[in-house]
């Protein structure tokens, strides 16, 4: 899966999701127990690989169709620092070279 699709298919299947619970006493809307299990299951394995590829996922296109919310528990999941503009330390001094 390359993080495009993750982005895609975790949009989608929330959103199919959403549909169905919104929709769940309407005479057209009859799903299986088991297809919504399934749907769950599929999107917790798409927010779980956005989780463990995050630092590929931010800087692709479909990362700006996940909400903000799902972007911030992305990246605190992760526990990554996306931008380093500058280090935070210094270069360490080793003796063997002064």
């Amino acid at each position: 899966m390359t993080p495009d699709v993750a982005c895609k298919s975790y949009v989608t299947v929330n959103q199919l999701l959403s549909l169905i619970e919104s929709e769940e006493n309407s005479e057209y809307a009859e799903f299986t127990q088991n297809f919504v299990d399934l749907l769950h299951k599929i999107s917790r394995h798409c927010e779980r690989y956005l989780i463990q590829n995050a630092n590929k996922v931010v800087h692709c296109q479909s990362w700006a169709c996940l909400s903000p919310q799902v972007q911030k528990r992305i990246k605190d999941a992760a526990v990554i620092v996306f931008e380093f503009e500058k280090p935070t330390a210094p270069p360490p001094r080793l003796s063997s070279l002064q």
